[in-house]
């Protein structure tokens, strides 16, 4: 992990992240899943208990994922 992250907070794919100049997870309590990729622009705060996930499922089967168009 390249930044440093809340030990309450938890980050999945943070390769797919893009950050701008705050840092996300130092707030506790936070969840962020990159796995079809977050950007996260300049200037932008993230408080305590958020959850950004970026997946996409089937409608008729939740368990099924699938990357989207970016």
């Amino acid at each position: 992990m390249p930044w440093p992250v809340h030990w309450t907070s938890q980050v999945k794919a943070w390769q797919n992240i893009e950050i701008g100049d705050e840092l996300p997870g130092i707030a506790m309590g936070s969840y962020f899943d990159g796995r079809n990729g977050i950007i996260i622009e300049e200037n932008v705060w993230i408080g305590p208990k958020v959850s950004m996930i970026s997946q996409n499922h089937d409608n008729l089967n939740y368990t099924e994922y699938f990357q989207t168009n970016q």
